[in-house]
């Protein structure tokens, strides 16, 4: 004859922990009795499947499909920032190539004063501070324009990292 197995503790139906806590199982069978037909046998059977779920199921659905939109949007940021990367080293990498190319006129520039200024004072007209100061603006254009070609050359290999982890 099938027995029933219900809580101990009697809560109301509509209750969050009568939910969570206590599904209905049922019990059928006669564990531990020896039933006359089966000699020296016992037979037991136990079903859990529960009859209500009173809507946990529904919640889990709801809780993975949330979670999984929560991933999506995760992603989408993710890709939007390494969108904004990749614009803003492409950015780094222009300025970089002309601020290059204006270094490399500053240079040019430096050097031909540092020439004018050294012819001059040969001629006697300029004193050698005025060649000295000449030969640092040629080293200090010289410098601005390897620092140019430097950041350009290091956006470049961040932009192709950014490239390669797409």
């Amino acid at each position: 004859m099938p027995t029933f197995r219900a809580p101990s503790v009697i809560l109301p139906l509509h209750s969050p922990q009568t939910r969570a806590c206590f599904p209905p199982s049922t019990i059928s069978g006669s564990p531990g009795k020896t039933v006359p037909r089966f000699v020296g046998a016992s037979v037991g059977m136990t079903i859990g499947i529960p009859v209500f779920t009173w809507g946990a199921i529904g919640l889990r659905v709801e809780q993975k499909a949330l979670a999984a939109e929560i991933q999506d949007v995760r992603v989408h940021q993710l890709a939007r920032s390494v969108e904004s990367e990749r614009l803003r080293v492409l950015i780094a990498i222009r300025s970089g190539r002309r601020l290059s190319v204006s270094c490399e006129a500053n240079v040019r520039l430096a050097e031909d004063n540092y020439l004018l200024t050294k012819s001059r004072y040969a001629g006697g007209d300029a004193l050698s501070l005025e060649v000295l100061t000449a030969q640092q603006a040629v080293t200090d254009t010289r410098l601005a324009a390897l620092q140019a070609e430097v950041d350009c050359a290091r956006a470049a290999t961040v932009l192709e990292q950014l490239l390669d982890h797409e």
